[in-house]
């Protein structure tokens, strides 16, 4: 697996619009704009995913989904169905610091690793899985892997 080493900062998305604004994903020597990028392919969106939910922003990672949407969390026996699933996950959520690891597509496949930690709780890799029909998630699960 070929995958890039990532550094994030803060942003912003704005999936009415279909923009990710001040991305701050930075890969080697490729930079995307501070300003606006068009939320066109699948990696970007998966990106804007990640913002969405970082910033609690349950609207915005709902409106890059289609609306049969999986979303398997770890250790749960069901998944999560449908835009009210995302929701759902995001709402559930707690605030946690992630930092971009590496990324990777393939196919429909894009998977987005992190390093994600509550301090003074636990430290873990996450790898994101986002499987898309066209250019909407239609399923995202989750690896864990210590990181100790």
């Amino acid at each position: 697996m070929n995958t890039t080493a990532m550094r994030r900062t803060r942003s912003t998305v704005d999936a009415a619009a279909g923009e990710l604004r001040n991305s701050g994903w930075a890969c080697g020597a490729a930079r995307w704009t501070p300003y606006r990028v068009r939320v066109d392919t699948q990696l970007a969106i998966a990106r804007s995913f990640i913002d969405a939910v970082q910033a609690k922003n349950d609207r915005a990672a709902a409106e890059l989904c289609s609306n049969e949407i999986e979303v398997l969390l770890p250790g749960a026996g069901t998944p999560l169905k449908g835009k009210d699933g995302v929701r759902q996950m995001i709402d559930l959520a707690p605030k946690l610091e992630q930092s971009a690891r590496g990324e990777v597509q393939r196919g429909d496949e894009v998977r987005i690793s992190t390093l994600t930690r509550a301090p003074g709780v636990f430290a873990n890799y996450t790898t994101w899985v986002f499987v898309f029909e066209g250019n909407k998630i239609r399923r995202l699960s989750f690896e864990l892997r210590a990181a100790n």
